[in-house]
């Protein structure tokens, strides 16, 4: 593979790296430098943050565990868990590597999820990755998808974290991979999706894009569905990456989509939000009040979305966000809640809850009702000593 020359980054994102810059939350003392990872199953939600990882019962309203065992703000993470059958993977931000090693350190973890307190180590490896987890990584039965800062994407035994094998892209790999069928989809900031035999890493097909992509394929039928920094939304042939179509939006789209009733849901990081059939035609568009940089929610004919400021002129200097309700079929509201932080994760669903992980809030978690937005339980995790 080729190495890649790094992209030209638009203005925004720089902005948007700043504000999540040396942010301090109160409560547990948490050092913000990043927005959160989270994920769910079943009534736990998993976050990581900061130096720690943790699983919350939002349905008890208690922690179950945290991780490490001692928190260092060395080492950080910001990749959401991947949870399955027990077992939780997950991947640092890295520790310095110092002077004589100019790379990070980057540990990459199997964890045993059905404990209390501090979960045990299935397995460990600080050899695998050569560069920051940035990607949350992906489970499918006994095996794991690790996509890396240096362009890689590695496959590992998810019960011993054995190395099965590796490829190599052009560029970083931002967003989860996703198995379907025997193939592993993943994109990179290469302005590529691959199609990767699950069994070897062998290429199936490549389909290169005009922008980078720094979300999560997602497949209905027989379509791939990239969102793009072209400002596009792709449908891709499930078994050869020929595109199918593309559909403009009026600015650079960051997020993946979210797909459900025959239609397929994005947001551009202008705040629009789009509704376009699986045949690429709009069904409708709306607006949410910040820029949209994490993946829609669709579930029971309702699309969720979350959006946040990077800049503000309020006169308490406060960055604020949105949570905003949609009916699928029209996009009429639902309901729109004020957020008292930009929200820059995607949101995850747990019974009839919408959980979000605000950015440089004093809690690490806020749980909203799904039928009326109203606010509930908020997380804050011990003071970490």
């Amino acid at each position: 593979m080729y190495a890649a020359k790094r992209p030209l980054w638009r203005p925004f994102i720089l902005v948007l790296l700043a504000a999540s810059v040396v942010l301090v939350a109160c409560g547990g003392g948490i050092t913000n430098t990043n927005w959160p990872g989270l994920s769910a199953s079943g009534s736990r939600v998993y976050v990581a943050f900061g130096p720690g990882v943790y699983a919350v019962d939002v349905v008890q309203q208690e922690l179950v565990w945290s991780f490490p065992e001692a928190f260092e703000t060395a080492v950080q993470f910001y990749a959401a868990p991947s949870v399955l059958d027990g077992r939780v993977l997950i991947g640092d931000y890295g520790r310095p590597g110092g002077m004589f090693s100019p790379n990070p350190t980057v540990t990459l973890y199997g964890l045993q999820d059905d404990a209390a307190g501090v979960p045990p180590i299935l397995w460990s490896s600080s050899t695998l990755a050569n560069d920051r987890i940035i990607a949350p990584p992906h489970q499918s039965g006994d095996e794991g998808y690790f996509g890396t800062a240096d362009n890689e994407l590695i496959a590992v035994d998810a019960t011993t974290g054995a190395e099965l094998w590796r490829f190599a892209t052009g560029h970083s790999i931002w967003g989860e991979p996703l198995y379907h069928d025997g193939i592993v989809y993943v994109a990179s900031l290469d302005k590529s999706v691959y199609a990767l035999q699950a069994d070897t890493g062998q290429m199936v097909w490549q389909a290169e894009l005009p922008g980078a992509v720094a979300s999560q394929p997602v497949i209905d039928g027989d379509s791939v569905f990239v969102s793009s920094f072209d400002h596009k939304l792709h449908a891709l042939e499930l078994g050869t990456g020929r595109e199918l179509w593309a559909y403009s939006a009026q600015n650079l789209v960051w997020s993946a989509p979210a797909v459900g009733d025959g239609l397929v849901f994005f947001g551009d990081i202008d705040g629009n939000i789009y509704a376009v059939t699986v045949n690429g035609e709009l069904q409708w568009q709306a607006s949410a009040s910040y820029l949209i940089q994490s993946a829609p929610v669709y579930q029971d004919g309702v699309l969720y979305v979350a959006s946040g400021q990077v800049t503000t002129e309020a006169e308490d200097g406060v960055l604020r966000g949105e949570l905003l309700a949609l009916k699928g079929v029209d996009g009429s509201e639902v309901w729109r809640t004020p957020t008292p932080a930009p929200i820059f994760t995607a949101p995850v669903i747990v019974e009839d809850m919408i959980v979000v992980a605000p950015l440089a809030y004093s809690s690490l978690l806020i749980v909203y009702d799904m039928a009326t937005g109203a606010q509930g339980f908020e997380f804050t995790p011990p003071a970490q000593e």
